[in-house]
């Protein structure tokens, strides 16, 4: 490279040499304000003050609360390793973390809301190019933590600002459910990278990962008989029926707290929402649409990435199963609990206290935390 060329004035940081990547983000700049690059040979993402300011909040503040304590302790440690493994990922983490900056600021903001798109754009065209290839094994992890970090950045980013602007109120567009289906896509990276293999960094999670999926394998849980009447899950032929193993999913999860410590558990939820059900979520099939509020209201208030799109939606479901389903009234007197969750009832109002039993009569709802 010349040196009159402009990228002889910015140091060059190859992906994966990862103590040349901590010591960009802890050295402090030298004096010739030149910009390090970050790059893989392909592409590079300049890291300037902002963005360097960016990874340290993403480090700091935004880690602590992507997973369990024990991915959360994971993450802590290679968060950085992590976030240099390939430009991709490190534009991803400075989407995620504007997207964390813009939750506390509480008020959109333009230059962030930039940030974001720039930085995802790049992260796309970049995380493509690097799929249409034979995946060498040196690129699993950085791929498989791209999948991840997309998966979040997907389900905290929804652009309605109120109930009557959020899915399924609202008119249908193309990203409706969008975060379900990149579960899909979630699956087929697990499958390419194998990120339980011995050699990989994840390696380390798949205990807590095993934990989560034995803790939502509920063939053994009794269900309540409201839940069975309305789901129609009264015999063994049922089991078979699209709802069966989303409710049975749902109601081991209704007795537990949810909370920056297990949520982790709760989000393995979806991987029990089966093809067929997933079809009736697509068509506001009103069973379906419940059980989803049911969710929704478990984990509004668990941690930050999780709380604006399961409040607004699940308060979007129960408006329109208000409107649209209002003579149903075995759905109307299970809607209480999702109400009073995502801020629709005060929770010692007199509907906190009446709910359906599992004789069904009228009970307190306390059974469901």
């Amino acid at each position: 490279m010349k040196q009159g060329s402009p990228k002889a004035q910015h140091p060059i940081i190859q992906a994966q040499a990862n103590q040349n990547c901590l010591s960009m983000v802890h050295a402090p700049r030298r004096l010739t304000n030149a910009t390090p690059i970050l790059s893989d040979g392909y592409a590079g993402i300049e890291m300037d003050t902002q963005s360097l300011e960016r990874l340290r909040r993403f480090h700091l503040r935004t880690v602590p609360t992507m997973g369990g304590p024990e991915a959360a302790e994971f993450y802590q440690s290679h968060a950085l390793k992590m976030a240099c493994s390939a430009p991709y990922v490190m534009h991803l983490v400075q989407a995620i973390t504007s997207l964390h900056d813009r939750h506390f600021s509480g008020q959109p903001n333009k230059r962030q809301i930039a940030a974001e798109s720039y930085h995802l754009s790049r992260a796309a065209a970049q995380f493509n190019r690097k799929l249409s290839e034979p995946l060498a094994p040196a690129d699993r992890d950085a791929v498989r933590a791209a999948g991840g970090l997309i998966g979040w950045i997907v389900f905290c980013s929804i652009d309605a600002k109120q109930a009557s602007e959020a899915w399924p109120l609202a008119p249908s567009k193309p990203s409706d459910l969008e975060w379900i289906r990149m579960n899909d896509a979630k699956a087929l990276l697990w499958g390419i990278t194998d990120p339980m293999r011995a050699d990989s960094m994840f390696s380390i999670m798949s205990t807590e990962y095993a934990a989560g999926m034995h803790k939502t394998s509920s063939t053994d849980i009794d269900i309540p008989p409201a839940f069975s009447r309305l789901y129609g899950l009264d015999d063994h032929e049922s089991e078979s029926g699209p709802y069966a193993v989303a409710v049975r999913a749902l109601v081991a999860l209704l007795p537990v707290e949810c909370d920056r410590q297990n949520y982790v558990t709760f989000f393995l939820f979806q991987g029990h929402m089966q093809p067929a059900f997933r079809d009736l979520l697509a068509q506001r099939d009103a069973r379906a649409l419940l059980l989803l509020a049911y969710w929704y209201a478990k984990i509004c208030q668990s941690v930050w990435w999780l709380e604006r799109r399961a409040t607004l939606e699940c308060q979007a479901i129960c408006l329109y199963l208000e409107r649209y389903h209002d003579g149903d009234t075995e759905i109307q007197e299970l809607l209480h609990y999702p109400r009073m969750r995502c801020g629709m009832l005060a929770e010692d109002g007199p509907q906190y206290k009446t709910g359906v039993a599992a004789d069904g009569h009228g009970t307190t709802y306390l059974m469901y935390p």
